[in-house]
């Protein structure tokens, strides 16, 4: 433990541990002497789910980007999880959630009254973030740096290049295990009851798209969900070429600020909820060691599938669940609501740009209100690294600031 500058700080804490696996740790940084609910990021690194730490920030934010977070008054909680190369998806996504767990019911030990508690990632981190927090997660909100959203539209069709980031991820590439894939991307969870997200992503960003982030954003809203979508202009991956990133980390933890506490338990859904679209093991090879077969996946006519009927988490692959309707009432986040097929679904959201810019009509209602800058945001990077830091400072507005609040 140490404490430097009003922070409280705890290194090497153990939070998970599965059976043939390492010990999973975090480190925690607790502002120190406040009274009342204070607010929790757990924290998701990137890295491209095959490298990266806790303990290294992006270096946008600098190596005391935690403390400093924590000085403005939010605990933090970052942490490792296990990488592609020591186990396949959902691994990583099960060590999210037992870390969001472990925060729920460990945190009070500490002296720290919960208020909202969110998940914070940067590119992979923030697929993990995103992934975790639609599946059930007992999280209050997301912010997601540059996040991967869809895995099945980083790659031309055809690739299968068995060492990409994404084939390491998933034990075998994209376009050979389509269903995996698709189950394994956040759009294909988004459902009316997820909690709020803040995604910010560079429009310049050429490692993941900003289309990863635009089309998630539209299919949230679409859904029923509540998203706000902040483009950085000039910004690639990593927050390079971004002119203002204390900004861009004090929109995040005023969105985290914003988040209204306790709408959540902590209640774990079983397999076949993460993995909407399960395979069969038992027809096919399995691949690279995942444990996902090549058979054709039971679909029964279904777009979902019964989240009672799946295994529970664990640290294999397993077999999926019977598919059909989900059953369950529509506003339980760990399953009720039928999936959407892994569509992303077109712009069609009636966009109108207040605060200089382009007014196009489409069908539906949203609104792009167009915030001068970038006051406190955040979003998840792809490769390295975790969050944008630095200390807090107003941003002075810019009329090429696009902010959009997919409120339904």
């Amino acid at each position: 433990m140490s404490d430097v500058s009003g922070v409280i700080s705890y290194r090497g804490i153990e939070y998970a541990q599965g059976p043939g696996f390492r010990p999973l740790e975090l480190d925690l940084y607790l502002p120190d002497g406040l009274t009342g609910p204070v607010p929790v990021v757990v924290h998701v690194h990137g890295g491209g789910w095959r490298r990266g730490s806790r303990r290294h920030p992006l270096p946008a934010l600098g190596d005391g980007f935690y403390h400093e977070l924590a000085a403005t008054g939010i605990a933090i909680a970052a942490i490792d999880y296990r990488l592609s190369g020591e186990a396949r998806y959902p691994a990583a996504v099960d060590d999210v959630r037992a870390a969001v767990t472990w925060a729920r019911t460990a945190l009070p030990g500490y002296g720290i009254t919960l208020g909202p508690l969110a998940l914070w990632g940067d590119s992979a981190g923030g697929h993990l973030a995103l992934l975790a927090a639609l599946t059930a997660a007992p999280v209050d909100g997301v912010v997601a740096w540059f996040p991967v959203t869809d895995l099945t539209t980083m790659h031309e069709p055809g690739d299968d290049d068995p060492e990409s980031r994404e084939a390491q991820f998933l034990g075998a590439p994209p376009s050979l295990v389509p269903e995996l894939a698709r189950a394994a991307s956040p759009v294909s969870h988004v459902h009316a009851g997820a909690p709020p997200v803040l995604l910010m992503h560079g429009d310049s960003d050429a490692l993941v798209p900003a289309s990863q982030s635009t089309g998630f954003a539209r299919s949230l809203a679409d859904a029923g969900g509540t998203v706000t979508l902040d483009l950085v202009p000039g910004a690639s991956h990593f927050w390079d070429g971004a002119d203002d990133v204390p900004g861009i980390v004090a929109r995040s933890a005023g969105f985290v600020r914003s988040l209204a506490p306790g709408t959540v338990t902590a209640t774990l859904p079983g397999r076949s909820r993460l993995l909407a679209m399960s395979r069969r093991r038992d027809a096919g090879e399995q691949r690279n060691g995942a444990g996902n077969g090549d058979g054709d996946l039971e679909r029964d006519g279904g777009r979902g599938v019964r989240s009672e009927d799946g295994p529970q988490l664990g640290d294999g692959a397993g077999e999926g669940g019977r598919a059909g309707p989900v059953a369950g009432p529509a506003d339980e986040r760990g399953g009720g609501e039928e999936l959407a097929e892994c569509a992303v679904l077109g712009d069609a959201g009636g966009v109108q740009d207040h605060g200089g810019g382009l007014k196009p009509e489409c069908e539906g209602g949203a609104e792009r209100h167009g915030l001068g800058g970038l006051e406190d945001g955040g979003r998840a990077a792809d490769g390295a690294g975790e969050i944008v830091a630095g200390q807090q400072r107003p941003r002075k507005n810019r009329p090429d600031q696009r902010h959009f609040p997919f409120d339904a």
